[in-house]
């Protein structure tokens, strides 16, 4: 899927170098995130959305730490 927005967005030549593997986990991690949903005011995703006040959690150690299942996920895939 990502391949085929990047030809529609960029030149596909320009990206013919790209990784097959990365490319498979962005996109596996891009169709999760469109099975996510976050209650209002519930969680780290949550309490953000409510306060629409921006939450940056950086680095392998905060992702790691942190409550957001999500943010731990997006670690796992490296991103």
């Amino acid at each position: 899927m990502l391949q085929e927005l990047n030809s529609l967005i960029f030149d596909v030549a320009a990206h013919e170098d790209m990784v097959e593997e990365e490319v498979m986990d962005m996109e596996l991690f891009f169709l999760m995130s469109m099975m996510q949903s976050f209650v209002d005011g519930v969680g780290l995703p949550g309490q953000t959305l409510h306060s629409e006040v921006l939450a940056w959690i950086v680095g392998g150690e905060q992702m790691a730490a942190t409550p957001c299942k999500w943010a731990r996920q997006a670690r796992a895939f490296a991103l």
